[in-house]
C-alpha cells in the first residue's frame, strides 16, 4: 500500500522454526434422590433434577435421551447429532492478502489450525466462492493476524464484509504494514503475524484447505520479559465458539502440570 503509516508497535521477527431430532416426544422425567432412594415421574414441563436442594433444568430438544442410574445419582447420556463441525473454541484469525497488484485484503477465518511443526506449518479453509480464496490461490502467500479483544470488533466486520466490496483496511481503520519475507501485507495493531507460503491446497468439499509454511513470525516487543521468552497472555486473545466471540479465561495448568512432582 502506498499510504502505509509508520508501524504502531515494534516488532521482534522469528526464523520459521442441529441435533438428529427424533420423530417420537422423549419421556420428561423428574428425580429426587433421598439417600439412596430414587422416584421417578412424568410431568410436562423440561426435565428438572432434583438432588436434595440443588435443582438443575435442562432444555428440551425433540431427541432421545437415556437415563442411566448408579448410586451416586441420575447421568444423562449424550443425545445422538448428525455428523457436524462442533469442534469448539477455534481460533478468530484475521488472515491478510494481496491480489497481483498489491491490493490487499482481509478475511477472517474460524478453521485455522497447526499441522506440522518441522517444518513449522498452518493451514486455513476456505469458500471457494470467498475473495480471498482467488488472492490466495493466486498469490500463494497470505499471512495469519492473531486478534485480541481490542480487535473484536474488526474481528467480526472483516468476516461479514467482502472484499469485492469495500478496502477492509479502510473500513476497520486498521493499518497495513510490510511483512518481513512474504508479498502481503500484516496487519499492524495485531499482536502476533505468521507469515505464510502455500505448499498444498486441498479440495475438501464446501471449502479448500490451504496448507503453508510458516517463513517468519512477527511478534510486538511489549509481549517479551526480561528473559526473552514470549508472554502471549499478555495479548487478550480471543477465540470462536458457536457463533461468539470470547476472552480466554483463567490459567488451568501448563503442558505437562498432570505429570508434575
Amino acid at each position: 500500500c502506498s499510504n502505509r503509516r509508520a508501524s504502531r508497535n515494534p516488532r521482534r521477527t522469528f526464523d520459521a522454526g442441529g441435533p438428529r431430532h427424533s420423530r417420537e416426544k422423549i419421556q420428561r422425567t423428574r428425580s429426587i434422590k433421598v439417600g439412596t432412594v430414587l422416584a421417578f415421574s412424568s410431568f410436562g414441563g423440561g426435565t428438572v433434577l432434583t438432588f436434595l436442594a440443588v435443582r438443575i433444568s435442562f432444555i428440551d430438544k425433540m431427541a432421545a435421551i437415556s437415563i442411566s442410574l448408579n448410586r451416586e445419582g441420575i447421568k444423562l447420556a449424550k443425545q445422538n447429532w448428525k455428523p457436524s463441525t462442533m469442534l469448539n473454541p477455534v481460533p478468530a484469525v484475521m488472515v491478510t492478502c494481496a491480489d497481483s497488484a498489491g491490493k490487499p485484503n482481509i478475511i477472517t477465518i474460524a478453521w485455522a489450525g497447526t499441522v506440522n511443526s518441522d517444518p513449522p506449518m498452518v493451514s486455513i479453509s476456505v469458500r471457494k466462492e470467498r475473495y480471498s480464496h482467488k488472492l490466495i490461490s493466486e498469490k500463494g502467500q497470505f499471512a495469519v493476524n492473531l486478534t485480541t479483544e481490542k480487535l473484536a470488533y474488526a474481528t467480526d466486520i472483516c468476516g461479514v464484509k467482502s472484499g469485492r466490496d469495500v478496502d477492509k483496511f479502510q473500513l476497520t481503520g486498521l493499518t497495513p504494514k510490510k511483512a518481513s519475507v512474504i508479498d502481503v501485507p500484516v496487519i499492524d495493531e495485531s499482536p502476533v503475524v505468521l507469515e505464510c507460503v502455500v505448499k498444498k491446497v486441498l479440495e475438501l468439499g464446501s471449502h479448500d484447505m490451504f496448507i503453508a509454511e510458516v517463513v517468519a513470525v512477527q511478534a510486538d516487543e511489549s509481549l517479551f520479559d526480561e528473559k526473552g521468552r514470549l508472554i502471549l497472555e499478555k495479548t487478550d486473545l480471543i477465540c470462536y465458539s458457536q457463533g461468539k466471540y470470547w476472552s480466554l479465561g483463567k490459567l488451568l495448568g501448563y503442558h505437562g502440570f498432570s505429570a508434575a512432582k
